[in-house]
């Protein structure tokens, strides 16, 4: 199994409630926590000397205050770096065999592209482990609202059986209920007994009833009516109520991986 769980955090609300997930699933998994703090300052002068310290020392109480109000487990670390924060969040990931990294969603707007924002979307695409991505507006869930139930798609499409197989592994290791959630687009011929309603609306009505965490596959231009592997991802990212882990397309997930690991005897 991978070695710990990396939370990107900024100081904002949003990074104050993805800590708060963070913390709730490395208590949960019984994982260790590293925390990564990336000053976004390319092309600015580095600032040195007595005001770089001041500087490095301010972020480092701040997020060790976030480390000690949202109950992370002992031994929690923390990381400072300069850059891009996706590359730099990428980066710690591989080098700590991350099994899950958690960041906030974007910042107000009117595009699904701007309310997923940019190191989101460039985690859901490139991250070599799953990804929870944490509604930047309302309360964090409580940790037993993280471990109620797993919810997950099915298209009967190819990448079914691998969304399917890593939901059904995460439920069990929270011990949560698993839900799987099936929509069609109804042609007026049937008269229908289960939701009608895209899979994307379905999949989000059921986790606010449920009031668990939501699990997709990887957002691609290719498919664009696939949920596990097309653009519904990104409206379920924007909407949802709940965090929600996107699996990204090249997050390894066998058993010699050294990211997230499902037992070869998993059925």
């Amino acid at each position: 199994m991978g070695t710990c769980i990396v939370c990107g955090v900024d100081g904002s609300g949003g990074g104050w409630r993805a800590a708060s997930v963070a913390a709730g699933l490395a208590r949960t998994l019984r994982l260790p926590a590293v925390l990564v703090h990336v000053r976004e300052d390319l092309g600015v002068s580095p600032v040195s000397g007595a005001r770089g310290l001041c500087r490095a020392w301010r972020t480092r109480k701040r997020v060790q205050a976030i480390a000690r109000e949202r109950w992370f487990p002992a031994g929690v670390e923390f990381r400072q770096r300069a850059g891009d924060a996706a590359h730099e969040l990428l980066l710690v990931a591989e080098q700590e065999g991350a099994e899950l990294v958690v960041v906030a969603s974007g910042g107000s707007g009117r595009g699904r592209a701007i309310l997923v924002g940019g190191v989101a979307s460039a985690l859901m695409h490139r991250a070599p482990c799953p990804v929870v991505v944490v509604p930047r507006d309302g309360p964090p869930p409580a940790d037993a609202e993280l471990t109620r139930s797993v919810v997950c798609p099915i298209e009967s499409r190819e990448g079914d059986v691998r969304v399917l197989r890593f939901a059904s592994d995460l439920a069990s290791r929270l011990e949560a209920a698993l839900h799987a959630v099936h929509g069609y687009e109804h042609n007026g011929d049937a008269r229908p007994h289960v939701l009608e309603r895209l899979t994307a609306d379905a999949l989000l009505r059921v986790a606010e009833r449920e009031r668990g965490m939501i699990v997709v596959g990887p957002p691609s231009a290719r498919e664009a009516r696939s949920l596990t592997g097309g653009r519904v991802a990104l409206p379920v990212v924007a909407d949802a109520l709940s965090p929600v882990v996107v699996l990204p397309p090249r997050a390894a997930l066998d058993p010699g991986s050294d990211h997230y690991r499902i037992p070869s005897h998993h059925p």
